[in-house]
């Protein structure tokens, strides 16, 4: 892969197993021969086979034009003019865009701070909807444990909205209490954790009335618009996902073995994302100039250049993906230049 290499969407760059290529392949194949087909009995095979693999009801599940699809959905539904929705702030920015167009309340976290429940509770008491990334794309790590989900969902009155997409980085999942607590919406993915980001599937899943009110707001026809091979793909590669799941984590922590020791001063926190954070408190270069440098030299860690660190939720990290394992050696390299601007 050439530069520029885009790393600021926290794609996965880890290699696939030839087993799994093949699998791939193999939908390529079952696609080309029903390529003049709608997808929509397609659709409910992998509604079936979905359902099996996470032990709940096919009526309990409803796909989407990936987690995006999935946000817009969920808002348009649960959400009145006029009415709020909230999120922790920072977190997963589709959250905000969809948010913005009702009432946005944010819930300012810390990657390194306990939140306090019964404040943040309080907090969003008026809220129609929450979203919770679980882990959080913008800290890496997972703000609430089971324990205080549960919590919550016993006392918020509105849809909670448990983001899992990163969902086999770390395996804590609360999927079975879909059955439990009719407020609760889960969300699942293909982009991260499988490397197939392209395929643009979301899964959500929750009781039969929850799903009821989603599917009121897709149309019959909005289920074609998860394409034959997204569909035939997941199908096929269903199967791998644990394997996968643990060739990103080795791929990311290969990643970090190579890097850390060429980087004494710096301190990496543990990630259950794709993307990593490294906190350079201990260089004298301010986060914004280490983006542009690492920008300008073809690591894309953002979709913009920066005048200052005002703009960063948490200046003293740089946030990065592990890019193509051919230019590690060239990112470190530039990494280090960037540092010690």
């Amino acid at each position: 892969m050439k530069k520029p290499i885009r790393l600021y969407w926290g794609e996965n760059y880890s290699p696939k197993s030839p087993k799994v290529i093949k699998s791939i392949e193999k939908a390529f194949g079952k696609t080309f021969v029903s390529i003049h087909l709608y997808p929509g009995s397609l659709y409910q095979k992998a509604l079936g086979i979905l359902s099996k693999s996470f032990q709940i009801k096919p009526d309990q599940i409803i796909l989407g034009h990936g987690i995006e699809g999935l946000v817009h959905l969920t808002s348009l539904t649960f959400l009145d003019k006029g009415k709020s929705g909230g999120m922790f702030q920072p977190s997963f920015y589709v959250y905000a865009d969809n948010l913005d167009q009702f009432t946005r309340i944010s819930y300012p976290v810390h990657y390194a701070k306990k939140i306090n429940i019964n404040h943040f509770l309080k907090y969003i008491e008026e809220t129609q909807l929450f979203y919770l990334a679980s882990p959080n794309t913008a800290t890496g790590n997972y703000l609430l444990n089971k324990e205080e989900i549960e919590y919550i969902l016993r006392q918020y009155k509105g849809v909670f909205v448990v983001d899992e997409c990163y969902y086999g980085m770390g395996n804590q999942t609360i999927l079975p209490w879909i059955n439990k607590y009719d407020n609760l919406l889960i969300y699942r993915g293909f982009s991260k954790v499988t490397g197939m980001a392209s395929l643009r599937l979301g899964i959500a899943c929750g009781n039969k009335s929850l799903i009821e009110k989603l599917r009121f707001n897709q149309t019959d026809l909005e289920a074609d618009t998860i394409n034959t091979f997204s569909l035939h793909v997941v199908l096929e590669t269903l199967p791998y996902f644990q394997e996968l799941a643990l060739n990103t984590k080795k791929f990311i922590s290969e990643f970090l073995n190579f890097l850390q020791p060429l980087f004494p001063q710096a301190a990496f926190l543990d990630s259950l994302v794709t993307y990593q954070f490294m906190n350079i408190k201990k260089y004298d270069t301010p986060a914004y100039k280490i983006i542009n440098y690492m920008n300008k030299n073809g690591y894309l860690l953002s979709d913009s250049n920066f005048t200052n660190d005002s703009s960063l939720p948490f200046p003293e990290l740089i946030k990065f993906p592990a890019p193509p394992k051919e230019h590690w050696k060239d990112f470190a390299k530039i990494l280090k230049e960037a540092l010690n601007q």
